[in-house]
């Protein structure tokens, strides 16, 4: 089986809260998407000094789509999200990083990845590493398993919803707490107890039927021809039980690739193209189960089920081994 990965450029949009300000000090012009380093910062103007990269450090950012003159003042975002910088690169996933004399993150350089395809010498930039900015932590959807603790997952941006307290806090007319998964279960008439309970599946599609428990808090990303970005991911600890299928999940890249599936064994090398990025799931939802603690009591004789306790707890189901058969 294989399955197809599309990559593409992600989409955030523009957060001034994101943005820091800073004066061109490198004695020339910094062009549209140029890597700049911050040298030092003017206490009274209130901005930091850009100059060229010299190969050290760690402050590095990329300047936005207009070039800035020398002494003139600019901006960059921090690195919360990818951003759109130069790159000499032209392979999606490469690792590249800020050199002496040059206003592009190239292959030589570390502690960032193209996190598209380089179209024009530009490229979307995810940090990886290093300073000026913060962790880089991506949001994704689970939404195919591979096995062995192996999936491919959508890209996603942050979509969230606070629960109100309508729909996390019981009312006076004992409606459940849509964001406690006992009430979900428990209607307290005692005819659940009938049947076996199953607990409520993320969907690949959502509406207004889904359960709040259940909602994703992200929305997946599209490439330019309204493809999800999918790529493959590792999460550790679900090697023995799975990731809930279009959960959402917590991922980064640490510039880990694996040999594409299907390309010959050993012949993989980033160059040849026949490997593939690999991102690390750092938090995913595992897939529960329900099992009961029941209560019996002796009536009239007859042993009587009288309540059950619903304990919901991660695991797998396996199919039951057969030990012994009744004759």
């Amino acid at each position: 089986m294989t399955r197809d990965r599309f990559t593409g450029p992600a989409r955030s949009p523009f957060n001034v809260s994101s943005a820091i300000k800073w004066k061109n000090t490198s004695g020339g012009t910094i062009p549209a998407y140029g890597v700049i380093k911050l040298s030092g910062y003017d206490a009274i103007g209130d901005y930091f000094n850009a100059v060229k990269p010299d190969g050290e450090g760690n402050l590095h950012f990329v300047n936005g789509p207009v070039a800035v003159v020398a002494n003139a003042y600019g901006g960059s975002q921090l690195w919360n999200h990818s951003r759109i910088g130069k790159t000499s690169s032209t392979t999606f996933g490469a690792t590249v990083g800020p050199v002496a004399d040059s206003w592009e993150m190239e292959e030589t350089g570390s502690g960032f990845v193209t996190f598209s395809d380089p179209s024009g010498g530009v490229a979307a930039i995810l940090q990886v590493g290093g300073g000026g900015g913060s962790d880089n932590h991506i949001h994704g959807i689970v939404v195919y398993s591979w096995g062995c603790g192996y999936y491919d997952v959508q890209l996603a941006e942050w979509s969230g919803t606070t629960p109100d307290e309508q729909s996390s806090q019981p009312s006076a007319s004992s409606s459940p707490n849509e964001c406690d998964i006992c009430d979900e279960l428990i209607d307290g008439s005692g005819g659940a107890c009938a049947t076996d309970q199953t607990l409520p599946a993320y969907e690949e599609t959502e509406d207004d039927s889904t359960p709040h428990i259940v909602r994703r808090q992200v929305v997946g990303l599209v490439d330019d021809e309204d493809r999800p970005i999918i790529v493959l991911a590792r999460h550790r600890a679900s090697q023995f039980i799975p990731l809930q299928l279009w959960s959402d999940c917590l991922l980064t890249d640490l510039g880990d690739e694996n040999e594409t599936i299907g390309s010959s064994s050993g012949s993989g090398s980033a160059s040849s193209g026949t490997t593939e990025p690999v991102y690390q799931i750092v938090d995913g939802l595992l897939e529960h189960v329900i099992k009961y603690e029941e209560r019996w009591k002796c009536c009239s004789g007859v042993d009587t089920l009288m309540g059950r306790t619903p304990i919901i707890f991660a695991a797998k189901v396996c199919p039951e081994e057969i030990c012994s058969v009744c004759e």
